[in-house]
């Protein structure tokens, strides 16, 4: 992941099925124009989300089928203040006991097909969307 760091003009980084560790993912969270990632059917861990939160940029944020995360990964989600599409589907964060979210989160679309969404629309949803023009994506209605 090293080399990664030379391309600090990189805006779009596609790595589906890299299994990014938290090592991997200190390097991408020094990508500083960074605004949409694919990390999806990978390793994340929580650990791993808290060095991407200092991507200020970024607005899209695929981490699906990371079956690593928990609750703590969404505290550090509502940190991006930017982000307007996520992607959790297959992801199991309970999302259970969540700070509130900064004004300036607005999610318009949101992803967690597969997910216990009971759980992610109680605090997730109560927490960082506030768009109007949602978009929810759930196997479970």
């Amino acid at each position: 992941m090293l080399p990664l760091t030379c391309l600090t003009e990189l805006e779009s980084l596609d790595l589906f099925g890299a299994r990014i560790t938290h090592a991997g993912a200190r390097y991408i969270g020094q990508l500083p124009n960074l605004t949409s990632l694919e990390a999806c059917g990978g390793g994340m861990t929580d650990d791993a989300v808290a060095a991407l939160r200092l991507l200020t940029r970024m607005l899209s944020l695929n981490l699906a089928q990371n079956d690593s995360l928990s609750d703590h990964c969404v505290t550090y989600l509502l940190e991006m203040s930017r982000l307007t599409s996520l992607s959790l589907a297959g992801a199991r964060p309970a999302a259970a006991r969540v700070p509130p979210a900064r004004s300036s989160n607005f999610l318009t679309e949101c992803c967690c097909q597969g997910t216990d969404t009971r759980v992610v629309s109680s605090s997730l949803m109560r927490h960082i969307i506030l768009s109007l023009s949602l978009t929810w994506c759930s196997s479970r209605g």
